[in-house]
This record gives structure tokens, C-alpha cells and sequence, in this order.
């Protein structure tokens, strides 16, 4: 939600900003726009370009921007990247999760023609993928039975980073597991969890039981939120046993360059 500074803020940088014609829209994402923000957060802005300006930023390496010329609150600024329609059908067509709700919830600000193409857009990337869903719960499942043994193994070797690892990793690959059961998207770890409040099918227990994990890790914690989510519910028969898919998707990943948990 944007509070009345921000509205402001956006005026001005729209005002300012599109006097270039090479943009062609502004779309708001970022945390204010997906209701995680706060009246001190900043501007999450994505300037559509046209296609040749495009093409020469991306080879400049000169996509992103940063202003804080149109903010009048404290610590606030305007912080985005330039994209181009190419690039929006690329993520609608291959792209990762992460990428995916970098646009869920965000809407055009301002559009130098008319928005309708580009909403299409933006409705296809915000459209979970429902094509293969239940292989890549399977392969996240297996990453936490994997996490569920490492964590005893950081115990026994007295190894504390391997134990704070596969507590860490057991949140993560838990949370993954029920994101993709509420066909929600995975927004990067910034706020992963605050994504899952808003699942409508998850343990009771399950957030405070991962917040507890994080502030103290440990073998027993890290193994009841294991238990928690392998018998939440009847995750189906995965195609082959946990370690194949660990062994794919952890050690021998290099091979392919690729696997279904890539978006890390």
C-alpha cells in the first residue's frame, strides 16, 4: 500500500521522468505495491523502454536506477530497473518464480499508449505456472528429508555451521514445499515468509515454528518442522527415492547447469 508521501513521490518522478521518450510506461512494484511495505520503505519503480534503447542499456550494463531527487521523507528513494517488452515476454514465457513476483500485485502507473498489451503481459507472468508442480514439490520435499538427516550429522560432528545450514535450508525448502501447494509464488528470501502468511493451507504452527527454528537452531526443531510439513498432508509418490533427487539437484546440478530449485 502506498501512503500519501509515496503517491507524491510518484507524481513527481512520472512527471519528471517521462519527458524522455524512450519510456514508454511505469509500472509500481516492490513491497509497497504487494501491501509488505511500510511509510518508511522506498519506491519500487520498473520503466518500460522502448526496444532500442533497451538493447543499448542491457549492453552497457545500464539497467538499473536510483534517485533520491523525488522522495521528501526520510531515507526514502526511488529505486528500479528499465526493462523492456522483450524482456516481460521472456519472463512470461521461461521466467523463475522470483522473477514472477517481482510483478505480482504491481500495476501501471502511467503508459504512453494504451496499457492494454502490457497488462496482458502482467497478467501471464502473474499467472502461477501450474506445469509440473507436483515434481517440483517432490524435489523440494527431498531437500528437506535431506536437511532432516545433515542436521543430526551437524550435531554428531560437532560442526556448527552444518547445523545452522540445514536449519536454515529445512525453512526454506518447508516454506517452498507450501508456497507451491497455495500455487504461491516464491519472492526471494526477503520475504518469503511474509508470502506464506498469506497461504491459505499451511500447519497452524507452521511460522512460529520456523521463526523459533531461526532464532535458535537446533536438531530437535529443525527435525519437528521437517515432521511438520512431510505429514501435513499426502504430498503424493515422488518418482524416485529423496537421495536421486538430492543427487540431481545439489551435487551433479553442474552437469546440466539447471535444476527445479535453480531460483535460490
Amino acid at each position: 500500500m502506498l501512503h500519501p508521501h509515496h503517491h507524491a513521490a510518484l507524481e513527481r518522478f512520472i512527471e519528471h521522468y517521462t519527458q524522455n521518450p524512450e519510456v514508454q510506461a511505469i509500472v509500481v512494484g516492490g513491497s509497497l505495491a504487494k501491501g509488505f511495505g511500510k511509510a518508511s520503505s522506498d519506491l519500487d519503480v520498473l520503466i518500460v523502454i522502448d526496444e532500442a534503447q533497451y538493447t543499448l542499456r542491457k549492453a552497457s550494463q545500464n539497467l538499473s536506477y536510483y534517485s533520491e531527487d523525488f522522495t521528501d521523507y526520510e531515507g526514502g528513494y526511488v529505486d528500479g530497473k528499465h526493462i523492456g517488452l522483450s524482456f516481460l515476454q521472456q519472463v512470461a514465457e521461461k521466467g523463475s518464480e522470483p522473477a514472477r513476483a517481482a510483478f505480482w500485485k504491481s500495476f501501471i502507473a502511467w503508459s504512453r499508449h494504451d496499457p492494454a498489451e502490457l497488462q496482458v503481459l502482467l497478467d501471464r507472468i502473474t499467472t502461477y505456472p501450474e506445469a509440473g508442480v507436483a515434481e517440483r514439490i517432490h524435489r523440494f520435499m527431498a531437500q528437506v528429508q535431506a536437511m532432516h538427516w545433515y542436521v543430526g550429522e551437524g550435531e554428531k560432528h560437532d560442526n556448527p555451521y552444518l547445523l545452522n545450514w540445514s536449519a536454515t535450508r529445512a525453512v526454506l525448502f518447508t516454506s517452498r514445499m507450501l508456497l507451491a501447494h497455495n500455487r504461491l509464488f516464491f519472492p526471494y528470501h526477503k520475504w518469503m515468509l511474509k508470502m506464506l502468511e498469506l497461504a491459505p493451507d499451511v500447519p497452524d504452527s507452521y511460522l512460529q515454528k520456523a521463526d523459533q527454528l531461526m532464532r535458535h537452531p537446533s536438531v530437535e526443531g529443525t527435525r519437528e518442522l521437517c515432521d511438520l510439513v512431510l505429514q501435513f498432508r499426502d504430498w503424493g509418490t515422488p518418482s524416485t527415492y529423496w537421495t536421486n533427487f538430492f543427487l540431481q539437484d545439489s551435487e551433479l546440478n553442474w552437469l546440466t547447469g539447471h535444476t527445479p530449485i535453480e531460483d535460490l
